[in-house]
């Protein structure tokens, strides 16, 4: 039998894959043993392993013609998911008038990964004021009293 350069390269790379995910980390000690781990795998490799060179279905769902109905299944959770996530921005933004429209597209890279992007409750109205903290006293900052020398004592004039 007469195979080609692609066909010989599919063969090859099947044998590697059962030697790495099947072969070498199970072990087998006996014939029968590696028999029924070689059975075992090609039938999960068939059966329930999704393959991306076939859009992520199965071999046996390809084969008995199954592929066209998860696609379209998976469209309609994609579409759901999508539809539920605009109603959901929808109703935050609608809660968040406060929040103009101007300011939700100056932040809308930061907001979730920058937290001083999220307003707090501070920016509603009627909401908690911010914090006041009263200003640092200079004196005891290292730096802000030249006339010490640099380890406390006074400097020579």
């Amino acid at each position: 039998m007469q195979l080609t350069v692609q066909a010989n390269g599919k063969i090859e790379r099947y044998h590697r894959t059962i030697k790495s995910d099947c072969i070498r980390p199970g072990t087998p000690l006996s014939l029968e043993d590696a028999r029924r781990l070689v059975e075992e795998f090609v039938r999960q490799y068939n059966e329930s392993r999704l393959h991306s060179a076939i859009g992520y279905v199965t071999p046996l769902d390809k084969l008995l013609g199954r592929e066209l109905a998860i696609f379209a299944a998976r469209d309609r959770k994609l579409e759901e998911a999508r539809r539920k996530r605009q109603e959901n921005r929808a109703r935050r933004r609608a809660g968040n008038s406060w929040y103009t429209t101007d300011a939700w597209t100056e932040d809308r890279t930061t907001v979730g990964t920058e937290p001083s992007a999220v307003p707090g409750p501070e920016a509603r109205p009627g909401g908690l004021t911010p914090p006041c903290f009263p200003s640092p006293n200079l004196s005891l900052l290292a730096q802000s009293d030249k006339s010490q020398g640099a380890w406390g004592t006074a400097s020579p004039t």
